[in-house]
């Protein structure tokens, strides 16, 4: 950690029978050493950077040089005590053990930045200032420092029941137990977390924070205040054309319903319209499906991209002679509010006999009695037998498909 220092000399009246040896480093980088003299003017001066190099053998932490010429003012004074401002009292103890200066002895110079350098490679403090004070018989000399704070506990409040869960905002602040503290790094959590509120449709979310300072364990506790605003959701769905498929059917397999959030990244069908004199065409369905891709082109277009092929629309299957369709599946998750997203996978059981998985992302762990709640619907709705697996949140691809046929016919 590199010292930063200049040459600066400047004279200012000062009041008599006091004078004051101050000795300054915030951060490692900067440092200021000044003595006030009774009755004189009084001069200060940073010298040019020096070589820094490793405190106590600490990698990192920058041994600062203090060239103070007129501290031999003051050296050969007695020290009458020592004490620290700044810190619990119940820590003084253990931070006076690293002061090398001791009271009774004159006044060292090199005893002072040694316990300066100690101090700062513990780790603990962002800024120390060694005080001295003419008193009766010699000096009073005071370590005023301000402690290095800690990230504590992150919290979310706020926040909607159908939004984001707490742990999602917490871990995108990247605000980890025992990181230090800063002002920036607070800063760069927001754009972070609102990033998380956009990709559940909440476009219009405010975030605030209070911090708390612990002062007995040197850590800050910062709360998030959540506004979420109103989630945008899907208007009115209309389809045109002949594409052989109800209107309700293409909603299903768009996955596109009144009233349904709109999420950053949801994968559906490709709708083209293309206004060319050779051949126009008004919204026309291409069975594929993609997502939006966010961002801005690198070629300076700034009209919407999107993903590549992510599949065909149509995905309904045949399974022991009835068809199952995604809609049936939209049905079966309506009825249970507690199914955030589902698929159904199609295989061949040990049998060789057609075989179906529904697996449901909850938010909560699911249950047995849940798990048979859902399978009975699933059969009322199908007409057929299949098994229920509950997934966490995010485990099921964004891939557009809802109907996985994993069967094979070789």
């Amino acid at each position: 950690m590199a010292i930063e220092q200049t040459n600066t000399w400047a004279a200012s009246p000062v009041r008599p029978r006091i004078e004051l040896l101050r000795l300054l480093i915030r951060n490692g980088i900067r440092v200021l050493a000044c003595a006030l003299v009774a009755g004189a003017s009084v001069f200060a001066q940073q010298t040019p950077a020096a070589q820094s190099q490793p405190v106590n053998g600490v990698a990192g932490v920058a041994a600062p040089a203090l060239p103070i010429p007129t501290t031999a003012i003051l050296s050969g004074v007695p020290v009458r005590s020592i004490r620290f401002r700044g810190v619990v009292p119940a820590d003084e103890p253990r931070f006076l053990k690293r002061v090398e200066q001791q009271v009774g002895e004159p006044l060292d110079r090199a005893k002072i930045q040694k316990s300066i350098r100690a101090l700062y490679a513990t780790g603990l403090f962002d800024y120390i200032a060694v005080e001295a004070r003419r008193v009766d018989g010699g000096l009073e000399l005071t370590f005023a420092v301000t402690q290095n704070l800690f990230i504590g506990t992150v919290s979310v409040d706020g926040l909607p029941k159908r939004g984001p869960a707490e742990a999602q905002l917490v871990n995108a602040s990247n605000l980890d137990l025992g990181q230090p503290f800063t002002r920036e790094r607070l800063n760069a959590a927001f754009p972070l977390m609102r990033k998380v509120m956009d990709d559940n449709g909440y476009y219009r979310s405010k975030i605030s924070s209070t911090e708390t300072i612990i002062t007995d364990r040197q850590q800050m506790d910062i709360r998030f205040h959540v506004v979420p605003g109103s989630q945008a959701r899907v208007g009115r769905i209309s389809v045109e054309g002949t594409s052989g498929l109800k209107s309700s059917q293409v909603q299903d397999i768009a996955k596109l319903h009144t009233g349904d959030p709109v999420r950053t990244g949801e994968v559906g069908e490709v709708v083209v319209t293309t206004l060319l004199p050779e051949y126009p065409l008004i919204r026309f369905a291409t069975g594929d499906l993609s997502a939006e891709l966010p961002g801005a082109s690198p070629c300076g277009r700034t009209n919407m991209r999107i993903k590549g092929w992510l599949g065909r629309a149509d995905q309904t299957a045949k399974v022991k002679g009835m068809f199952v369709k995604p809609s049936q599946l939209a049905e079966v998750a309506k009825r249970h509010v507690e199914i955030r997203k589902y698929r159904l996978v199609i295989d061949h059981d040990a049998r060789n006999t057609d075989h179906m998985t529904l697996h449901c992302e909850i938010e909560a762990p699911g249950d047995e009695v849940l798990a048979r709640t859902v399978a009975a619907t699933l059969r009322t709705v199908c007409n057929l037998r299949g098994d229920v697996v509950f997934e966490a949140p995010g485990a099921l691809a964004n891939d557009g498909k809802v109907i996985d046929d994993r069967r094979k016919y070789d």
